[in-house]
């Protein structure tokens, strides 16, 4: 009787622990390799309610299925998703801005598509500039939480702090604030889908005040985060070359 219940327990033990294909299991069964990601809502960027997430969305799916991986996305808001992937409770966050500071945690891929962040105006104000200190008669809206560019704190401007984008561009529209600081696809975004402006009320002023690079930062707490990056930077070159990168940027009209 000893004997049989020594070998009915070494039989549980091993199919616990290798499973029923005498396989030993791990996260990547068999051929399938899996990462777990996190963004916030940033449309038209990425955000759950738009085709396939969105454009940045797509491209990092797109760029892990080339090297043989499936993506996870969860939608988060930033300051939950950054703490968690900091913490190796997902494997990457998007989309990032580059700060030194995060280097301590992150590794940052290789570029994903830009924000340029600009001065909306309406169209019938006559505001032009040549330097930053010539916009001190004027208002700027600001999102609280957003990294302002040194190019306007600099300067010295008015600024008035609101809580969304969406926020700043109701408030430009109702001659509240003379301008909005606000990325331009974002700004067009807003405008033309939850606003209900035509092009024809409200416009920009060029060049950009800066322009930033996003990216997929992977958390240097999670698994084999180094294998992940490498793999994902060589996707992401790959659907480059191919031209699938541009069609999915094309396809989305960003």
């Amino acid at each position: 009787m000893n004997n049989y219940h020594n070998v009915l327990l070494w039989a549980i033990f091993s199919l616990l622990l290798f499973g029923t294909n005498g396989v030993a299991n791990s996260s990547e069964s068999g051929d399938e390799k899996r990462v777990s990601l996190t963004y916030l809502n940033y449309p038209p960027f990425c955000d759950e309610t738009l085709s396939n997430e969105g454009p940045i969305s797509e491209i990092i799916t797109e760029a892990f299925k080339h090297e043989g991986y499936s993506v996870q996305l969860e939608q988060l808001p930033w300051a939950r998703a950054l703490k968690w992937t900091k913490q190796g409770k997902y494997d990457g966050i998007f989309t990032a801005w580059y700060r030194k500071s995060r280097e301590e945690f992150f590794l940052y891929s290789d570029p994903l598509p830009k924000n340029e962040l600009v001065l909306f105006k309406r169209k019938d104000s006559k505001i032009n500039f040549q330097h930053y200190s010539e916009l001190k008669p004027y208002t700027i809206g600001v999102v609280r939480g957003y990294v302002n560019p040194s190019e306007i704190i600099d300067a010295g401007l008015t600024l008035e702090t609101v809580n969304t984008d969406k926020q700043n561009l109701q408030k430009l529209i109702q001659s509240r604030l003379d301008m909005s600081l606000t990325d331009r696809s974002v700004g067009r975004f807003i405008l033309t889908t939850q606003l209900g402006v035509n092009a024809d009320k409200v416009d920009w002023l060029e060049p950009p005040v800066k322009t930033e690079l996003q990216y997929l930062m992977f958390s240097k707490a999670s698994v084999d985060h180094k294998a992940k990056h490498k793999s994902f930077n060589r996707g992401l070159q790959a659907i480059k070359d191919s031209g699938l990168y541009q069609k999915i940027l094309d396809k989305h009209q960003l």
